[in-house]
């Protein structure tokens, strides 16, 4: 069994839904640490995902919902973890945006991947 830890650092999120992680094909992998930054100096509301695959996204995946002001919302100069551990299959993705203003948050994942 091999083990490779495959880190996603600093892609900026925009408003429009985005992969930032796909698992491979014969492999499962577990999301052990997520952080998203915001650098603004506005409150961002960030909606990331974990999407089975051959599923369409909707709500129910959400691992950070912010959809609206409250516990979700990041606030300027804030880093913000997400709720982990995750576990993905061979095609789930790891998917996410922002409610408004491109390239204000960026997300970084640390992924470890199983033969």
């Amino acid at each position: 069994m091999a083990v490779t830890l495959r880190p996603v650092d600093g892609i900026l999120l925009t408003t429009v839904l985005q992969t930032i992680y796909t698992c491979p094909t014969g492999k499962q992998a577990i999301l052990v640490e997520g952080t998203i930054c915001n650098n603004t100096a506005t409150a961002r509301l960030p909606l990331v995902y974990l999407v089975p695959s051959g599923v369409a996204q909707s709500d129910a995946h959400a691992i950070m919902d912010a959809t609206a002001a409250g516990p979700g919302e990041i606030m300027a100069g804030e880093t913000r973890s997400m709720p982990t551990p995750k576990f993905l299959d061979a095609g789930d993705t790891i998917q996410a945006k922002l409610d408004s203003v491109n390239n204000s948050l960026t997300i970084m994942l640390s992924i470890v991947e199983v033969d």
